[in-house]
């Protein structure tokens, strides 16, 4: 502020302090200047010694031809200087003046748990403070001494507002990850890389190798593989043959909430039609019939008659031919036709064998007969008759040729005796060829003994022709899976 005085024409001597080498006066009072306090030089000091108020004066003004004088205020508090928080020789408290009425200060920080104030002022040198920042620390229980200044990652951390640091979502910080095993250079725990990542990957071992079906395996630093045992099959199950299987999707499907179903499911009952003799019939599926197999079995052809000619034996017929198959019900609809082919009659005297009849299940599979033998009706030496060839198949998943008859043969030896030899029925799927007759013995062959059988051949005792033996009736078998 500024005060403008009066310059009186006398002053009180005893109060006045002069410098010695500057025209510079300072006058020490307990009051503020007045009008009678003007003296030469003109450069003077005023300090009030009660406020410790210093008054400068300025200048001089003339008006009306009365000399004034302009001072100006400045207080500097109960002390010449600065109070500070902490100083430490030859820093001072309060920091005084420099001689040249200056202060310097400036900036710094100390180590943390230094200062109970984040900011703290300290004088570490005459005339200077310096305003310091505590840098921060990682303590078990943050106090207000504890605060500092820090610097950290906006991805990875935030401030709360008391001014902490903290993980951005709060909790402890993940510094290691233990896992169930481990092999150099894995570890346990695994630690971060330098980054401060861990890799984790995937993988799979053998079936048997954890007693848990996941687990946890340490193979290189800062990493771990997450590992799934494979299924195994065993006699006796228990926790550790666990495991991860893939399974065929024409047996098994997956449902929407992950689960495993077979797509042949359960049956509650099995049930079986079987088409025999010979003859055509309907097959009707049986109520909730899920899935069926179905067999096919042509007929068995006759045995080859012996002829009239001495020692003459007949050969055997052969086999009918077989096919299995397996449908869904809609594949066999409401009803399906059904043909069971007859057996071939035998041959008499001069006559082969009849080829069987075929069987069939709708348009699916057909099984064809076996063909009938040769008959033996020749005269001379040596002769040899061929037994019937099998039957053949079609459809299903599965087929299957009949067995050929046995061949027959007879040697006339005329005047040391005869040798003839009969052949036997071929055998079908279910087996049960006809034998063929005893050779020389005139007795005829034996009919085919399982479904779809050749007949076996006759035998001529030299009186006369003998009959070989019939093929069998073909079959047809349904054997349903019921829900």
């Amino acid at each position: 502020m500024t005060n403008n005085t009066t310059i009186p024409t006398l002053l009180d001597a005893s109060s006045v302090g002069r410098g010695s080498s500057n025209p510079f006066v300072v006058q020490y009072q307990t009051r503020d200047p007045t009008s009678s306090d003007v003296q030469y030089p003109i450069q003077k000091i005023w300090l009030n010694t009660t406020t410790n108020n210093f008054w400068f004066l300025k200048n001089f003004t003339t008006s009306n031809g009365v000399l004034s004088a302009n001072w100006i205020f400045f207080s500097y508090g109960n002390a010449l200087g600065f109070d500070v928080d902490a100083h430490t020789d030859p820093g001072t408290d309060p920091v005084i003046f420099s001689p040249s009425g200056l202060i310097t200060v400036t900036g710094g920080q100390v180590a943390a748990g230094t200062t109970t104030h984040v900011l703290q002022t300290d004088s570490v040198a005459a005339n200077e403070y310096t305003i310091e920042i505590q840098r921060s620390q990682a303590v078990a229980s943050p106090t207000v001494g504890d605060n500092g200044v820090s610097h950290y990652d906006s991805a990875h951390f935030s401030v709360d507002s008391t001014g902490y640091v903290q993980l951005l979502g709060g909790g402890q910080a993940i510094d290691s990850v233990n896992v169930d095993a481990h092999t150099s250079p894995g570890t346990n725990p695994v630690l971060p890389a330098i980054d401060g990542s861990i890799t984790v990957t995937g993988g799979q071992v053998a079936a048997g190798t954890t007693t848990h079906v996941i687990r946890t395996d340490s193979l290189a630093v800062n990493t771990y593989t997450i590992e799934v045992q494979r299924s195994q099959a065993v006699a006796s199950s228990t926790v550790g043959d666990n495991g991860v299987c893939h399974f065929s999707s024409s047996q098994f499907g997956v449902d929407s909430n992950g689960f495993v179903t077979s797509i042949i499911p359960s049956f509650t009952s099995v049930h079986v039609q079987t088409f025999t003799p010979a003859g055509s019939y309907t097959y009707t599926p049986t109520s909730g019939m899920k899935y069926c197999t179905v067999q096919v079995q042509g007929a068995g052809g006759g045995g080859g008659a012996s002829g009239t000619q001495e020692a003459g034996s007949g050969s055997g017929g052969g086999a009918g031919g077989y096919c299995i198959g397996l449908y869904p019900a809609a594949s066999v609809g409401s009803s399906t036709a059904v043909i069971v082919g007859a057996g071939g009659a035998t041959g008499t005297t001069t006559l082969s064998g009849v080829t069987g009849g075929t069987s069939s299940f709708g348009s699916l599979q057909s099984a064809t007969g076996g063909v009938g033998a040769e008959a033996a009706n020749n005269s001379g030496v040596i002769y040899n008759y061929f037994g019937g060839s099998g039957g053949t198949a079609t459809g299903g998943y599965l087929q299957c040729g009949g067995a050929a008859g046995d061949d027959s043969c007879f040697y006339n030896n005329v005047g040391t005796g005869n040798f003839s030899h009969c052949g036997n029925g071929g055998d079908s799927f279910f087996g049960g060829g006809g034998e063929s007759a005893a050779s020389g013995s005139g007795t005829a062959g034996g009919n085919g003994a399982a479904p779809g059988a050749g007949g076996g051949g006759g035998s001529n005792s030299g009186s006369g022709g003998t009959a070989g033996g019939s093929g069998a009736d073909g079959v047809v078998i349904v054997t349903e899976y019921v829900l």
